[in-house]
C-alpha cells in the first residue's frame, strides 16, 4: 500500500484547505524567526544612572589636652542606579495575532450556523461566554 493512498481520497476543496492552513503555519513560523532575529533584545531594557556623591569620612582622631581633634577627608561614592526602562512590544506580531483571532472567530461563527438546533445553541452559548471572557466592557468603547 502506497503510504500517502489516503491523500488521494480527499475532495480537491480540503486539499487545498491543508495547504492554506500549512501554508499559514510556515508563513507563522518564519514571521517567529524573523522577528526573533530581527530584535532578539527583551521586552523590557535596563537602563543604568550613575550618581557621585562626596561624603566627609574620619580618618583620624587624635586628642590634645581636653579638645577632642577629627581630621575627615573627601570620600567619593558611586551610587549606580539599574531601572526598567521602556516597554518595546513587537507590534506587528500582536496585529498579526488580532487578524487570525478575529478570522478565526469569524469562521467559527459561520460554521455554527449550520449546525442543528441542540448543537447551534451550544455553540452560541459556549461563543458567547467566550466574548464575554475578553471583558470588552474594560475597553469602554461606548463611553
Amino acid at each position: 500500500m502506497h503510504p500517502i493512498l489516503f491523500w488521494k481520497t480527499w475532495t480537491s476543496f480540503y486539499q487545498r484547505l491543508f495547504w492554506v492552513c500549512a501554508a499559514f503555519f510556515v508563513a507563522a513560523l518564519a514571521f517567529l524567526w524573523i522577528s526573533n532575529l530581527h530584535s532578539p533584545g527583551p521586552v523590557f531594557t535596563t537602563e543604568n544612572f550613575q550618581e557621585l556623591e562626596a561624603q566627609e569620612i574620619p580618618i583620624h582622631v587624635f586628642q590634645r589636652g581636653t579638645t577632642p581633634f577629627t581630621i575627615t577627608a573627601e570620600n567619593y561614592i558611586v551610587f549606580d542606579h539599574i531601572l526598567g526602562g521602556a516597554l518595546k512590544p513587537n507590534l506587528l506580531a500582536s496585529y498579526f495575532f488580532l487578524a487570525l483571532l478575529l478570522t478565526g472567530i469569524i469562521i467559527l461563527l459561520s460554521v455554527l450556523t449550520i449546525l442543528t438546533r441542540f448543537w447551534f445553541y451550544m455553540g452560541m452559548g459556549l461563543f458567547i461566554l467566550c466574548t464575554v471572557s475578553f471583558r470588552l466592557d474594560a475597553l469602554q468603547l461606548f463611553g
